[in-house]
């Protein structure tokens, strides 16, 4: 059994021949080739060269990986993200630890390139085996509540409208100034929004619509089903005007409208003082899962974020030991360095979560550095 990064075009014919026959299975959908092709094919970032395959000693493809490359933002920092997904095995050779060696190697290479982070999507049936791998869960889902008032009849409303690729650019603008304080949104070029928009288009339960003021686009929601799992506004749209949208968009009986919305979206302000309600759940073994790949990398970000917050506190130069991290903080720079004992495996959850910041439920969290909940769009999730 051979593990190696496939070299042609023909081979990846081949490879995803055997995603197809393995996750068509799974998914129980009819066009699910077409949609899984879109997938691959129509990301920035596919390439040949980001499939790790599995094989026999006669050549035949037995087992993959994918790699997608994103850049992730935590508010104004950004992280290099190797995208683990794919994963899948012929079924005639199950049993015999190919995804296992499959995964080892595909991160023994990737930490030797230059990704901070490796993240992937688990389902529930597969936490536990990457747990094995140093992946934990590290996503906090927010579930926000917002009750229906009726609105005032005197209120000049937005008009709603379809997506528009002519109107990209400021889809982005809006995005960015809705996400920028949140922890897990993803960098989104000109070609990465158009491959979104057909990813929409191949699946049925989402809708994107458009607000528009004058013919100005002004923000879009993106509907699965009745929820709200994306939603991006100007900072003209008032808390009125977007519960009046959301009383026409929503079927006629709708007391409530459900928003899937990370801490520290912009909307949270605008609806400062309306009765929401907002319930966050977080999972530690399985979801959104995230492994540490370069170290030294992500020891750099929080000491750039401990920094920050310590020279707005104009504190005193001082040196704490935080568990095996160890911050030394000068006056005007704090530099974090890791114990060696901890830098020869990939590092246990509560550790992952003090490194990236993102808040855990019991264990300790770095005094110096403020905890931002991790959540990756579901457009966004590969």
């Amino acid at each position: 059994m051979r593990i190696e990064w496939i070299s042609s075009e023909s081979e990846a014919r081949l490879a995803f021949r055997l995603a197809h026959r393995v996750f068509s299975i799974a998914a129980h959908q009819s066009g699910y080739q077409r949609y899984k092709n879109a997938l691959w094919r129509e990301d920035p970032s596919w390439s040949f060269r980001h499939l790790l395959v599995a094989r026999e000693n006669n050549g035949k493809i037995v087992g993959l990986i994918r790699v997608v490359e994103r850049t992730i933002h935590r508010a104004n920092q950004t992280y290099r993200a190797a995208g683990i997904t794919s994963v899948c095995v012929d079924p005639a050779y199950r049993g015999r630890g190919i995804s296992k060696r499959l995964l080892q190697h595909a991160l023994r290479e990737l930490e030797n390139q230059r990704y901070d982070i490796a993240l992937l999507f688990a389902s529930r049936k597969a936490d536990y085996f990457y747990l094995q791998f140093g992946f934990w869960g590290a996503s906090s889902y927010n579930r926000a509540t917002l009750p229906l008032i009726q609105p005032n009849p005197h209120l000049k409303t937005l008009q709603l409208g379809s997506l528009k690729t002519s109107q990209i650019a400021r889809y982005h603008e809006i995005f960015v100034g809705s996400y920028r304080k949140t922890f897990g949104w993803t960098h989104r070029t000109p070609a990465y929004w158009a491959y979104l928009f057909h990813k929409i288009r191949q699946t049925p339960s989402l809708r994107f619509i458009s607000l528009l003021r004058n013919k100005r686009v002004l923000g879009y929601f993106i509907f699965d089903g009745q929820d709200i799992r994306e939603c991006a506004l100007s900072s003209t749209v008032t808390a009125d005007e977007f519960i009046s949208l959301l009383r026409r968009i929503l079927p006629p009986n709708s007391v409530t409208a459900t928003l899937h919305l990370p801490e520290g979206h912009a909307l949270y302000q605008t609806l400062k003082g309306r009765d929401i309600s907002v319930t966050r759940r977080e999972c530690s073994y399985g979801g959104h899962m995230v492994r540490i790949l370069k170290m030294d990398h992500c020891l750099n970000k929080l000491a750039a974020r401990i920094s920050r917050r310590l020279h707005q506190q104009n504190s005193r130069p001082y040196r704490r030991a935080e568990g095996p991290l160890l911050v030394v903080w000068n006056g005007r720079r704090a530099v974090v360095t890791l114990s060696k004992k901890y830098r020869r495996r990939a590092p246990p959850f509560a550790l992952t979560a003090q490194i990236l910041g993102f808040p855990q439920l019991s264990g300790p969290s770095l005094l110096e550095d403020a905890e931002l909940p991790f959540n990756v769009s579901l457009l966004d999730e590969f």
